[in-house]
C-alpha cells in the first residue's frame, strides 16, 4: 500500500496476478432526503486485474468496476456478481495510447459469463471482491483520517 493506492499479488500454478486499485473517490455518494437516515460508507473502487503467464509474452488486463446499486429495480434478482468487467486488455510490454481495449458490453454473453469464470478459477469472485471492498473501506478511512489530521494542522499554523 502506497497512501490511496493498493496493489496485491499472487501466483498460481506459474501465473502471476496482481490487482490493483486506488481509493480516491471510491466512496459513491449517498442521495437521501431524509436527513436522518446515516448510510454505511463502503469503499468501492474500480480495479484492474493483471495476469500474466510464463508462457506467454503477452499480459491479459481486466479493468473491473462495482456497479451502481442505486439501479436496483424491486422486485429484481440481485446480479450473481457483486462486480462487473469494464474492458478486457491483451498486450506486451506496457499498456500504450494506441492498444486496442475491448468493451465487455459488446461481447456475447456466453464470452462475458466464460471471462468471469477465468477469473474465477484465479480466485477472483464475489468473496475475492467482497474482501476488496471492506480492504478498500478501511484504508479510504485511514486515508480520510490522515488527510483531515494534515488538514488540521495545516489551517492551525500561523
Amino acid at each position: 500500500m502506497d497512501g490511496a493506492e493498493c496493489k496485491l499479488t499472487k501466483n498460481l500454478k506459474g501465473d502471476e496476478i496482481e490487482v490493483s486499485f486506488n481509493v480516491n473517490a471510491s466512496v459513491p455518494p449517498f442521495h437521501s432526503d431524509d436527513p436522518d437516515e446515516q448510510s454505511e460508507i463502503i469503499a468501492q473502487p474500480d480495479f484492474t486485474v493483471l495476469i500474466k503467464k510464463p508462457s506467454s509474452s503477452d499480459s491479459l488486463s481486466f479493468d473491473c468496476f462495482f456497479p451502481d446499486s442505486d439501479h436496483e429495480t424491486e422486485g429484481e434478482p440481485e446480479p450473481e456478481n457483486i462486480f462487473s468487467i469494464r474492458l478486457l486488455t491483451t498486450y506486451k510490454g506496457e499498456i500504450k495510447e494506441s492498444t486496442y481495449s475491448i468493451e465487455t458490453e459488446n461481447i456475447d454473453s456466453e464470452m462475458y459469463a466464460m471471462l468471469l469464470t477465468y477469473l474465477e478459477d484465479r480466485g477472483i469472485d464475489n468473496e475475492f471482491a467482497s474482501d476488496l471492498e471492506n480492504l478498500a473501506t478501511a484504508l479510504e478511512n485511514q486515508e480520510y483520517i490522515t488527510a483531515l489530521e494534515k488538514l488540521h494542522k495545516f489551517v492551525s499554523c500561523s
